[in-house]
């Protein structure tokens, strides 16, 4: 059932454009997001929020299957973004998890 799927967001403030570029690609063109649906996420959207604001969004089908997602995986790939994109660079990240208590769609 769709009420018990599990929200994973990475909220990301990017320090410059050159930054940003790089950035999104390795997200989307790069297989970031596919990687992440790879490991059990059954969505994965980039919303760009602000200016140089970002939250990517992973849509996991239980708190279980994203608890195996970190355990299995989220090192790896973490391991992976910080070598691509070090903390030097400035990049600010936070992550937010939730139930889906309630979705509407049309």
């Amino acid at each position: 059932f769709f009420h018990m799927s599990y929200s994973y967001t990475v909220y990301c403030e990017l320090p410059n454009s050159d930054v940003e570029a790089q950035w999104v690609a390795w997200l989307t063109t790069g297989g970031h997001m596919q990687a992440l649906l790879d490991h059990g996420a059954t969505s994965a959207s980039l919303i760009k929020t602000g200016d140089l604001k970002y939250e990517a969004r992973y849509v996991y089908p239980s708190l279980e299957a994203f608890e195996q997602y970190e355990r299995e995986h989220a090192p790896t790939m973490r391991g992976e973004g910080m070598k691509l994109f070090p903390a030097e660079l400035g990049i600010k990240y936070q992550r937010g998890t939730g139930n889906f208590l309630y979705v509407l769609n049309k």
